[in-house]
């Protein structure tokens, strides 16, 4: 039972760290962007409309994917901390669980192949966090 809860503790903790990690990341990217057009002299009345339009450029998307595969490294490495040993399946169940909630959370923007693209990157992402555990700790 004790180890039952350590598992779901860390499967918990990294999908807190993951989800939590990218809505920061989103809101300050959001930012950015939003002084990004005003600094080219965009009206307050098109930001809305502006800002959805640049936020599907390469560049932003770009830098959208890297930061959100970033956080599922760190939530991959959390999970792994906390769970100790024969995490790999609770990291694919955690990574699993954080791809559909990209996918389902993307689909109706960015389209079903392209969704489910960053759904791979962010379950590869999770493992990835377990495996710099692993190797962190040898």
């Amino acid at each position: 039972m004790e180890r039952l809860i350590q598992v779901t503790k860390g499967v918990l903790l990294g999908m807190m760290v993951d989800l939590f990690g990218s809505f920061v990341i989103s809101i300050l990217l959001g930012l950015l962007l939003s002084l990004y057009l005003t600094w080219q002299g965009v009206e307050s009345g098109q930001m809305t409309s502006a800002m959805s339009e640049m936020a599907l450029q390469p560049m932003w998307l770009t830098l959208s994917v890297l930061f959100g595969a970033l956080m599922s490294v760190a939530a991959g490495f959390v999970a792994a901390n906390q769970i100790q040993h024969n995490y790999s399946n609770a990291l694919g169940l955690m990574g699993t669980c954080l791809a559909l909630i990209s996918f389902t959370s993307t689909v109706d923007v960015l389209g079903v192949s392209t969704s489910a693209v960053f759904a791979l990157v962010t379950l590869f992402s999770v493992l990835a966090g377990g495996w710099l555990h692993s190797w962190a700790t040898k």
